[in-house]
């Protein structure tokens, strides 16, 4: 047929191939893959035959017809293909990381530890070895980055809860010191100081802390009825309403009226957070909507009473709510954006323990939860008579203890603690398929509360119950994060920073020597009353007033309130004795004057009335007429 068309001839491209490029051979490769057989590393293949696959192939893609005659990729090999390039992403900076091990101040491996005890002891050399090359296989086929580790001081207090913004760039801690800190790993140096603290409501604990899921806001729930959100910086935008306690039935309320224990934002709505109370309540907020009650409540119950709400989180579709309580059940809510209701819950614990954490896996049917009975389960949610998973041997003082999801969900990891130092803390990672240890870290003698794996930077952070912070990484998995501060040496000081301080400034006008201590101008108030205390010039006592016996003065002093001669004087020279006087005393004074010689009301009954008459008689009040009713008047019908 004349309409048909011939398939076009693309043979006089190969024209324009250079000369010393072979063209594509198929038989070759196959070739080469029987040589090297099932190994594709880059060791065993033909450079030469890799050189001219590669030249070929960007000949190919040049010319735009790299594609044709070929078969389109299998799901398998796309797939393959994007495992590698995470890979190769995650590996962008580990070159740098490794060319500066050496040189970190505040950084332990547990090679480290090994050589110290090849030193120390000779006959476990080989045991020590051993060790540390299972260590190594294991986290090389676990993929765990717990290499290194960096550890931050926020006080002597346990860290209940801290959070990390989505990006893994600034971290927020919280302690039961009242006070928040925040630090930023990106200008922080070997030195590992935060950059600010803040204090949500003085003598409340912090109890939560969340990033939203744009990082753009914080919120803090401490052990008082409101919640606070704060920017990024830390300044406060938002404090919420409190409920009215009187009121018996918790859905008729504003806002909560017992300490908020737990928050979480929302997963599709940027607006949308959801808090959990001592008072049994589960509430939704809207932020764009401040200062006004909360939009939906759930309450939780059991056997007839409120229960109190420790833990809170949502599944990635913001369409279901799991609730832990402290009397070890589980609730579990429908959520919309028009109510949250109450949908079912269980026995997961035991009666006398409490549910410190409940997560949501990624595909919203399955969750785990922690308690203080020293277990983690792992549940279905739409059948919660039975536990799937349980972990045992995992002891739990504190009822903030967190049990996480790894990035993957091939790992949960939880922590250990014990009251006192009668149990030394662990950091577990258990897998999540079997619920067997996969492996632990020690974290020194105290527990371990707060846990998270974050999944951008690769990082594990750890909240121990001394006040410390320890961030795992590997280098050469670990992307930015504790990587950028372990290694980053202080700014070295000018001379002449010194002039232009505020500290300088200070020691200048006090007098202070540069080689004081500048600090010690910078005193709190009570120290610095201390020590004007004992000054005797700026703690001078006034004198007492004067006290003699014989109401006379005594050493250049008067009786009174003046401690000197000219200063009574003075005092007399303007003075008014009518305000010394009685008003009634002055009045009867001239009664008698009065009567002699009356001059107004007196004179003008003198001969009519000799004798003033009184009438004494008690005249009852006058009532006020009462308003006539006016009579209602109903139309004619």
């Amino acid at each position: 047929m004349s309409g048909e068309r011939k398939p076009r001839d693309f043979s006089y491209l190969l024209d324009l191939v250079p000369k010393t490029v072979k063209p594509y051979r198929p038989e070759e490769e196959e070739e080469a893959k029987e040589k090297r057989g099932d190994d594709d590393s880059k060791d065993d293949v033909d450079p030469e035959l890799a050189r001219q696959r590669q030249e070929e192939e960007a000949m190919r893609q040049m010319m735009g017809f790299g594609s044709f005659g070929r078969q389109g990729e299998s799901a398998e090999e796309k797939q393959r293909k994007q495992d590698e390039m995470l890979a190769k992403a995650k590996r962008s900076s580990a070159t740098a990381a490794e060319a500066s091990e050496e040189t970190k101040p505040s950084v332990k491996t547990e090679d480290d530890d090994d050589d110290d005890d090849d030193e120390e002891e000779g006959d476990d050399d080989a045991a020590a070895t051993a060790a540390g090359n299972e260590a190594e296989e294991s986290e090389g086929v676990l993929g765990v980055p717990i290499s290194h580790e960096v550890t931050l001081k926020h006080g002597s207090k346990p860290i209940v809860t801290f959070t990390l913004d989505p990006s893994g760039s600034r971290l927020i801690t919280g302690s039961l010191d009242y006070e928040m800190r925040f630090w930023d790993f990106n200008s922080m140096d070997v030195r590992l100081q935060s950059f600010r603290r803040v204090t949500p409501h003085d003598g409340y604990p912090i109890r939560c802390l969340r990033y939203s899921n744009t990082g753009d806001c914080l919120i803090a729930a401490t052990g008082s009825p409101l919640t606070k959100l704060y920017d990024r910086d830390g300044s406060e935008m938002y404090e919420s309403l409190r409920g009215d306690q009187y009121i018996y039935d918790k859905r008729r309320t504003h806002a909560h009226v017992a300490a908020v224990n737990c928050a979480w934002w929302h997963p599709r709505n940027r607006s949308l957070y959801i808090t959990g109370s001592h008072d049994g309540t589960v509430r939704m907020w809207d932020m764009d909507d401040l200062g006004k009650k909360s939009m939906h409540t759930g309450v939780c119950r059991n056997r007839g009473k409120h229960v109190p709400v420790l833990s809170v989180h949502m599944n990635r579709e913001g369409t279901m709510i799991l609730a832990g309580c402290g009397d070890g059940t589980v609730h579990t809510f429908h959520s919309s954006e028009k109510a949250v209701r109450a949908r079912d819950f269980a026995q997961s614990h035991a009666r006398d323990s409490e549910v410190t954490c409940v997560r949501f896996a990624t595909n919203g049917r399955k969750f785990i939860s922690r308690s203080t009975d020293g277990t983690a389960k792992l549940w279905d949610v739409y059948r919660m008579s039975k536990p799937e998973l349980v972990a045992d041997d995992l002891p739990c003082f504190y009822n903030s203890t967190e049990c996480v999801f790894s990035p993957d969900e091939r790992f949960v990891l939880t922590g250990t603690s014990g009251e006192g130092n009668s149990t030394a803390g662990m950091l577990v990672i258990l897998k999540a398929d079997t619920f067997e240890r996969a492996y632990q870290v020690g974290v020194g003698p105290r527990g371990v509360i707060s846990v998270l794996w974050h999944l951008k930077i690769n990082q594990i952070v750890v909240g121990c119950t001394d006040g410390r912070i320890k961030v795992f990484f590997d280098p050469r998995k670990s992307d930015k994060g504790a990587k950028l501060c372990a290694t980053r040496a202080p700014r070295e000081e000018d001379p002449l920073d010194r002039l232009f301080m505020s500290d300088a400034v200070m020691a200048a006008k006090a007098g202070v020597a540069w080689g004081e201590d500048v600090r010690t101008l910078r005193r709190t108030a009570k120290s610095r009353k201390d020590k004007e205390r004992k000054d005797p010039l700026k703690s001078k006592k006034p004198e007492e007033p004067v006290k003699s016996d014989r109401g006379v003065g005594k050493g250049g002093r008067l009786m009174g309130y003046t401690s000197s001669l000219s200063q009574y004087i003075a005092s007399r020279t303007a003075y008014d004795p009518t305000r010394d006087e009685d008003p009634r005393e002055a009045i009867l004074r001239h009664a008698e004057a009065a009567e002699k010689e009356p001059y107004y009301i007196a004179r003008a009954y003198a001969k009519t009335q000799p004798e003033p008459v009184y009438d004494m008689a008690e005249h009852p009040e006058e009532e006020e007429p009462k308003k006539k009713k006016k009579k209602n008047m109903k139309p004619f019908s």
